[in-house]
């Protein structure tokens, strides 16, 4: 290689040296400088960088702004197929509602998770999940369970929604936390209520009719179930609705 810078000419060794240090410089202006490359990178040709949803902490629902505030259970079926169906209304909206387990309604409301024995319902409507009673307490996510009834130990113990641990490590999910403690509820409500879990069907609807005739006698939305011509009588004698034409 010597013998051959040797035999060139002085000015063709200096250019190839020049044109070496401009490569060089060059490159090194390339490494350190991004600038112009700055619209390229704002056009985002790889997509959007999304955030993991396990690393962010703020995303609880205050109580006060939960879909299910204003919804009320006024009714709890389980028919001989062992499907449980849930009657609410909500207060607000004039709106009645009567879903099966995994059902969910026009505007969105899905039943979730329903018990008989607790007289309970796990709602969910877009990203917000609520608990209704029959009794009219709720256990809410992100609310503190203050509001419990006294017999519920199971249930007291939830938290509700998905936060980080020191290590970092994501809690159970509301929804997975709130089905093992119905599933623990459930088996100690069942050795109470053995008797109730054979009520038969007959029974079961006089129940649900009895609960329509409340909720009219409220002035709230009925159930989505024909009157019978029993309960539009008493209705009707009671002042609540007026006589049909003759």
């Amino acid at each position: 290689m010597s013998k051959r810078i040797q035999g060139m000419p002085l000015v063709v060794v200096a250019g190839i040296l020049c044109f070496s240090l401009a490569e060089v410089r060059q490159s090194s202006a390339i490494t350190d400088d991004f600038t112009r490359y700055q619209s390229i990178i704002d056009r985002k040709p790889f997509g959007v960088v999304l955030v993991d949803p396990s690393h962010q902490t703020n995303a609880l629902v205050a109580p006060a702004d939960l879909f299910t505030k204003t919804l009320k259970m006024v009714a709890i079926k389980l028919d001989r197929s062992g499907k449980t169906r849930v009657g609410f209304v909500n207060m607000v909206g004039n709106k009645s509602y009567y879903l099966s387990v995994g059902e969910v309604s026009n505007d969105g409301i899905e039943v979730l998770e329903a018990d008989f024995h607790m007289e309970a319902a796990l709602l969910k409507k877009d990203n917000q999940m609520g608990e209704i009673y029959m009794n009219g307490s709720h256990l809410q996510s992100g609310a503190a369970t203050a509001g419990l009834p006294r017999e519920d130990p199971v249930l007291s113990g939830l938290v509700s929604s998905p936060v980080l641990s020191s290590k970092g490590v994501r809690r159970e999910s509301y929804s997975v936390k709130m089905r093992k403690a119905l599933e623990e509820r459930t088996k100690i409500l069942e050795a109470r209520s053995e008797s109730r879990s054979k009520i038969p069907e007959e029974e079961m609807e006089k129940q649900l009719q009895a609960a329509q005739m409340d909720i009219i006698r409220q002035g709230l939305p009925a159930l989505p179930m024909p009157l019978t011509k029993e309960m539009d009588d008493q209705l009707v004698a009671e002042g609540i609705l007026p006589p049909l034409d003759q």
